[in-house]
């Protein structure tokens, strides 16, 4: 193929574009989901590009300082619960109970009673 046949067929390709979008279902869908895929790498390389922190996930002025000579939260001063979980990292799993999980009806369609 030479560069004439190359260019011939993506010219028959874009102008057949508009009438298959118009009719074709499967490909007017399959148009929508490449275009948002594109817009979605487009949108991933430009923030590649503009570098570490250059689009914040918030306002900086959005962002609550706590003020350094205000008390603290009642959270952080209350001590912690008195009874340690039964399983933790690093404990034996000795004395532990460990029970079935529930049945689960996920997936599966309503039981109906019998008249």
């Amino acid at each position: 193929m030479t560069a004439e046949d190359i260019a011939a067929r993506i010219g028959q390709a874009l102008r057949l574009a508009p009438a298959l979008l118009r009719h074709d279902p499967i490909f007017r869908y399959a148009a929508i989901g490449a275009l948002m895929a594109l817009i979605l790498l487009v949108g991933r390389a430009a923030q590649d590009w503009a570098g570490q922190g250059a689009i914040p996930a918030t306002p900086p002025s959005a962002l609550e300082r706590p003020s350094v000579a205000g008390p603290a939260s009642p959270d952080l001063t209350q001590p912690a619960p008195a009874a340690a979980p039964a399983i933790v990292p690093g404990r034996s799993l000795d004395g532990v109970t460990i029970a079935p999980a529930p049945a689960e009806d996920f997936g599966r369609l309503p039981r109906q009673k019998q008249p």
